[in-house]
Formats: C-alpha cells, structure tokens, sequence
C-alpha cells in the first residue's frame, strides 16, 4: 500500500491533471487537520485528569475536616458548639464545590446564568485558617 501511494503520490507531483493535484492536496489537509485535532484532544483529556485530580483534592479536605470535628465531639463534649459549627463551615465548603463542579459543566454546555453574590470575605478566610489549626492540633494530639 506504501509503495501504491509513492506511486500515486509522485505521478500526482509531475502531474498537469487539475483534479488529481487538488486532491493530493485535500489528502494532506484533511492529514494535517487530523493530526491537530489528535494533538486537542491529548491536552483536553490531560486537563480533564487534572482537574478531576484537582477537584478530587479540594473535596477530600472539608470531607477530612468533617471527620476530624465529629470526631473530636465524641471525645471532647464540652467543646460541642465548636465543633458542631467547624462542620458546619465544611459542610458549607463541600456545598460550594458541587456547586462549582455543576457551574463547570453548565459552562461546558454554554447554560450558565451568572448571578452577583455578596459574601463575607474576613468570616471565610478566618474559617479557613480556624479549620487548619484545629486539624493541626488534632494531628498533633493524635501523634503525640
């Protein structure tokens, strides 16, 4: 078969005929364009693995956040409140990732409504340093 399209290939190079010239030339068009095709399609599956990897990492630490918390409610009660909100706060962050998530596929199918929100940006950065330390202390606790 190679050595059918040489042939084929080098007549078409020395060639007058209009119609076969033009189609050597739609051949390797349609091979170029395939080939940058191939090349999207290997960077859009390798940023799908990332951000499914990256999706997967931001929803496990509320996910441990929350385990740590109702934990420590069984063995420390009086320090219910504390922990019970900690939750909270976690169970909120998970909210907005499955939000975010369902946000990216709205993106993808071009649905999504964009919508102004206030938030409290002091509250959710002091919750997020809150429920670092206490997860290093609870680490430290468990380590020592």
């Amino acid at each position: 078969m190679v050595k059918e399209f040489s042939k084929t290939l080098g007549f078409g190079l020395f060639s007058n005929n209009i119609s076969l010239i033009e189609s050597i030339r739609l051949f390797f068009e349609l091979l170029w364009k395939s080939d940058e095709l191939n090349k999207k399609l290997k960077d859009h599956e390798r940023l799908q693995a990332e951000f499914i990897n990256i999706s997967s990492h931001e929803i496990k630490t509320p996910i441990q956040a929350i385990l740590t918390y109702s934990e420590l409610m069984q063995s420390e009660p009086e320090k219910n409140q504390t922990n019970v909100d900690a939750i909270q706060r976690n169970a909120l962050r998970l909210k907005l990732l499955s939000n975010n998530l369902l946000d990216m596929i709205r993106i993808q199918s071009k649905t999504l409504m964009i919508r102004k929100k206030r938030f409290d940006l002091t509250y959710l950065v002091s919750s997020i340093v809150d429920d670092l330390v206490s997860d290093q202390e609870h680490a430290t606790r468990y380590l020592c």
